[in-house]
């Protein structure tokens, strides 16, 4: 299945009554050695490194897990208990050829039983959907809200730099260059920014946070994403700001301040 062994070796052909125990079984149960055996008297024949066979949600690394080869001394307990099985297929087969194979293979040992085959990508697929369908909504109303807020923002900009176009006019005629007109009306918005971030900033860290605590392994939530989102969303202002108020802030003063 392409687990890496990290003490002892793989099973070979004529294996009986063996195991091989994930790490954390060794941590847990430190006087299991390799080529020694277990309590049970079957051999441990080695060590694998931990696997994650469910979801994030759950924290399978710190579960005891054993791979048992049966032999003779399970031969008592049938086939009842072996209720699944796993087969690794190479990258590219046919799956439906491989499914036949497989119920022919396993109808000589459980004949006129019935078999569900699912493929782990399906069930990988199945088990993280709904993250995924959630993760993409965040991001889809992330982008809808970016835009209206531009949208806002392209809107007021416009009549605020042609309400102020007379006082645009006279700070050119005083001295005022083109980089302190678009200043002044930067300014403004980068402070009003500032604010929003300073009150949702909290309430998104607490909102992370509680999202991830459903997770057995998570993310931690560093300052440097809240940051890093201001500086983009800021950027993005400021040249929407810029782009809107360089025309009247490059216009001919005398046009700026002449009465209709």
């Amino acid at each position: 299945m392409g687990i890496r062994i990290v003490e002892g070796r793989r099973p070979k052909p004529g294996d009986e009554d063996v195991y091989i125990f994930n790490e954390f079984t060794r941590k847990k149960y430190p006087w299991l050695k390799v080529d020694q055996p277990a309590p049970d008297d079957n051999l441990v024949i080695g060590f694998c490194e931990n696997i994650k066979y469910s979801s994030f949600r759950n924290d399978d690394t710190n579960q005891t897990m054993a791979f048992l080869i049966p032999g003779k001394k399970f031969a008592q307990w049938g086939w009842e208990w072996r209720n699944f099985v796993n087969v690794r297929i190479s990258a590219g087969a046919d799956k439906v050829e491989v499914i036949r194979s497989l119920q022919k293979t396993m109808e000589k040992f459980t004949p006129g039983h019935d078999f569900n085959f699912r493929f782990m990508d399906e069930v990988l697929d199945a088990n993280y959907r709904n993250e995924l369908r959630f993760t993409k909504q965040i991001l889809l109303f992330s982008l809808i809200a970016i835009a209206i807020s531009l949208t806002g923002v392209f809107g007021l900009t416009m009549f605020e730099s042609e309400y102020r176009k007379k006082e645009i006019g006279i700070r050119k005629i005083m001295g005022s260059s083109t980089t302190q007109i678009l200043y002044m009306f930067n300014r403004r918005y980068i402070l009003i920014l500032a604010g929003c971030f300073i009150v949702a900033a909290p309430f998104g860290w607490w909102i992370g946070q509680h999202w991830l605590q459903g997770f057995a392994e998570k993310t931690p939530v560093t300052p440097w994403i809240f940051i890093l989102s201001f500086l983009l969303v800021t950027l993005i202002t400021m040249i929407t700001i810029t782009v809107q108020s360089w025309k009247n802030a490059n216009e001919n003063p005398a046009n700026s301040i002449k009465t209709e």
